[in-house]
């Protein structure tokens, strides 16, 4: 059950951070649902990280968006839009890929065997 658990939670985290093209901060309710259910502090500590940074988004598209508008609307929202990625995804894919590495590392793969 533990390998199940760990495979769905990989999995919506890899569509939240990925796959999905607009992203809305309590999308991650299923990633917290499943991460609760893990008994992994690492998991625990990139579901709180990626929940966290994902209300940045907020920050993003309602305040800097309108405070900056002029710069944040330049090239078609491009400057709007790399802030909220670099903000709101790339912390999180960061700590997951060193979570995976150490994991490597320490000879142990999440994989369902």
């Amino acid at each position: 059950m533990h390998a199940l658990l760990l495979s769905v939670y990989w999995t919506v985290f890899v569509f939240l951070s990925v796959a999905v093209l607009w992203s809305q901060p309590w999308y991650l309710v299923w990633l917290v649902a499943l991460g609760a259910n893990l008994p992994s502090l690492e998991i625990a500590e990139l579901t709180t990280l990626f929940s966290y940074t994902s209300s940045w988004s907020y920050l993003v598209y309602m305040f800097f968006w309108l405070s900056y508008f002029p710069l944040m609307s330049s090239g078609q929202n491009l400057v709007l839009n790399t802030t909220a990625v670099l903000l709101i995804f790339i912390p999180a894919l960061t700590y997951a890929l060193h979570i995976l590495g150490r994991e490597e590392r320490r000879g142990r793969r999440w994989e369902l065997s």
